[in-house]
């Protein structure tokens, strides 16, 4: 698909003994018209090959300058070039409205498109667990679901140690032997499929690194690591984690405190190397063991923040609620992800009740984005090959991800997500009240329009036989829904009108599940 991206290649005319290290090179491109400029790093591609990919927002001419740190390499310093676009690269539905940036606590394209992020975890799908055939396969089938994010890890994967076999790819793996240098040929690979889902319409979401590889690499090399990421992917599409984990020391470490504070330190210094070198500053975040903004020392440097909920079963919904309160408290400004929690399957818990249970109440605390997940999936399980143990011992599951892909619970919060987007869900704001034993139902409104209310209590409504609303608009009829996200139907069960005092008091009515009522005074489309 045609994208606003263009690719120039370079040769070194010098021989160096690790040119990874030994020089680094970036262009200066100018816009014409409008005379703005990036400074891009160009990233090694292995021999004495050097390439660039540069963003072109703007239709028309860009000229080009490079430079190396090696002077003398006139195959690389001092090089001019120049190349135009036209308005047809514009077209592709990643690129059309712009970046991805933040707005309050939104995220939207750069022209005020609206963007509901709908995360799927992808962590070693980068490594050949997945072949491209399956790839292709798993990717067709999220973006039929509406998934609009996917994140997965640039080769230095969880849940293994350095150079595991379960983390190559076909062209080895992402660093070459005790980390003398990067290896080119794992990320060619890496290549085509970020360009399958940047072409599926669906966003990239980067994790450069899991947490520990810090302090297995050295400040030094990560930093290496992320420039490269930078500047083969900052052209796409992409978002940017700093890492996974970022605060989690190795699995077996027997000084965690003491790495857990050298990891806040550390991460902290990459994050902000990234921003500086980043030419097209796309959205930056931290994944945490629990809390993003508390597990580095400075969280302002993060455009949104995340949390991890656990993988609990209910227990882990019920910290969910507490944690995105929290989070959106002190960050009213900035969005706030729900990015791991309750993965469908792990540990043989967490099935389709608490997929729902997870989404609906995250979204409804106020959540600005949600990433589901599904075990089989995050590892890639093979039919022939699960991916059995990690480092701790523990063993998440063996579901092949073939069969991951079709669980309930991913379904039902991709039926739900569909059936918000025809609602106004970004003007939806949370009513405070509610019981930490998830007792009592969930409710969000928009002014005095619209209610909608998610309650996992099957009976809520009959054994209490009525339930009160209130802060509606006086005297006005309300169409009363009921929507299910496992049939994915939506139902009018009653016209209702409020009293002098804007309350109305429901029907008695019986759910045999966890249910959503809508109130609008509108009538909504079935």
């Amino acid at each position: 698909m045609n994208k606003p991206l263009v690719e120039l290649t370079f040769y070194s005319n010098l021989q160096y003994d690790n040119p990874f290290f030994d020089l680094e090179l970036f262009v200066e491109v100018v816009h014409v018209d409008s005379q703005i400029k990036w400074k891009i790093p160009a990233f090694w591609d292995g021999d004495n090959i050097w390439k660039v990919r540069i963003y072109t927002p703007f239709k028309g001419e860009y000229k080009i300058l490079s430079f190396a740190t090696n002077e003398k390499d006139n195959g690389l310093h001092n090089v001019q070039h120049t190349f135009f676009t036209n308005e047809s690269v514009f077209k592709h539905p990643l690129y059309k409205h712009g970046k991805l940036v933040t707005c309050k606590d939104r995220f939207i394209y750069e022209d005020g498109e609206d963007f509901f992020w709908f995360g799927d975890t992808w962590w070693m799908a980068l490594s050949d667990r997945l072949p491209l055939e399956g790839f292709e396969v798993l990717l067709e089938d999220r973006k039929a679901k509406g998934f609009s994010v996917i994140q997965l890890v640039a080769g230095l994967f969880p849940d293994m140690d350095s150079f595991d076999e379960r983390g190559k790819n076909e062209g080895g793996f992402a660093w070459e032997a005790d980390y003398e240098r990067i290896n080119p040929e794992f990320f060619k690979y890496v290549d085509i499929k970020i360009e399958k889902i940047v072409d599926a319409g669906i966003v990239p979401f980067i994790f450069g690194a899991w947490g520990y590889y810090l302090l297995k690499m050295g400040k030094e090399k990560m930093q290496h690591h992320w420039r490269y990421l930078i500047a083969r992917y900052s052209a796409y599409p992409v978002l940017w984690s700093v890492a996974g984990e970022v605060s989690m020391p190795w699995y077996l470490s027997q000084s965690r405190e003491n790495e857990h504070e050298q990891l806040e330190n550390g991460w902290d210094e990459i994050a902000k190397y990234i921003k500086k070198v980043d030419p097209y500053k796309r959205l930056l975040s931290a994944h945490p063991v629990e809390y993003s903004y508390k597990e580095t020392k400075d969280s302002s440097i993060f455009d949104f923040e995340m949390l991890q909920a656990g993988h609990s079963d209910k227990e882990s919904v019920k910290r969910a609620s507490l944690m995105i309160q929290e989070s959106k408290a002190l960050y009213p400004q900035k969005p706030v992800v729900m990015d791991e929690i309750s993965y469908e399957g792990i540990l043989k818990k967490n099935k389709e009740d608490i997929q729902r249970m997870a989404f609906w109440i995250s979204f409804i605390c106020g959540a600005d984005g949600f990433s589901y997940g599904a075990n089989g999936i995050w590892q890639i399980n093979r039919k022939n090959k699960a991916f059995g143990k990690s480092p701790s011992g523990d063993n998440w599951g063996e579901t092949p991800w073939q069969d991951a892909m079709h669980l309930n619970g991913g379904k039902q919060i991709a039926n739900s997500i569909a059936f918000l987007k025809r609602l106004p869900y970004q003007k939806f704001v949370y009513d405070t009240f509610f019981d930490i034993s998830l007792k009592t139902p969930f409710c969000a409104h928009d002014k005095k329009e619209m209610k909608i209310i998610y309650s996992i209590e099957k009976n809520y409504l009959y054994r209490l036989w009525r339930v009160r609303l209130d802060e509606l608009l006086s005297d006005r009829k309300y169409f009363l829904y009921h929507y299910d996200p496992i049939e994915d139907f939506l139902e009018l069960l009653f016209v209702v009108s409020t009293d002098a005092q804007g309350i109305i008091k429901l029907p008695r009515i019986r759910f045999d599940k966890d249910w959503i009522l809508l109130v609008s005074l509108k009538e909504i489309s079935l």
